[in-house]
């Protein structure tokens, strides 16, 4: 290992989780919420992808980019050294909340699990999702059956859309 690897990646861990605690504190106050952190040192970039639970809007994203940039504890975090975006999950990002999937239902999707004991994903229709479970309707050789999966042994899934 390249000497000044470690400290650099304790850098990166401690300054995500900063950004995160100071991007949740003024995303809750907005109704929005953080799904994901990036920092890429190689073009000195931060990206914080943003949702709300009844999907985001672009006005949304802005208002929280504003406030962002209007705040000091952030601004003490990132410096001059990098700049960030503010964007909008996309079409291929991967779902790990409940309300992900309950706005999912009546797409088609692959679930892929923690344990690879039960297997590495399983694709199907999302045809119910609360905050404790979904149910999948698979097809299995010709046969369709009802897949119910509680989210701890979700990993993620992602949508199938057809082009």
């Amino acid at each position: 290992m390249k000497v000044g690897v470690i400290p650099l990646l304790l850098f990166e861990g401690c300054m995500k989780d900063k950004i995160r605690e100071v991007s949740n504190k003024i995303a809750e106050k907005m109704g929005i919420i953080i799904n994901e952190v990036i920092i890429d040192n190689t073009g000195n970039m931060i990206k914080i992808t943003a949702d709300k639970e009844e999907g985001i809007k672009l006005e949304d994203l802005t208002s929280f980019s504003h406030a962002l940039s209007n705040n000091e504890n952030f601004d003490n975090i990132i410096g001059d050294k990098f700049n960030y975006e503010i964007t909008s999950p996309g079409l291929n990002s991967k779902m790990k909340k409940p309300y992900q999937f309950i706005r999912n239902i009546g797409y088609n999707v692959k679930i892929f699990f923690k344990d690879q004991n039960i297997g590495s994903s399983i694709k199907g229709k999302l045809i119910e999702a609360d905050n404790e479970k979904i149910l999948i309707e698979a097809k299995n050789k010709k046969k369709k059956e009802i897949v119910k999966l509680n989210y701890d042994k979700i990993k993620y899934g992602k949508l199938k859309l057809k082009w």
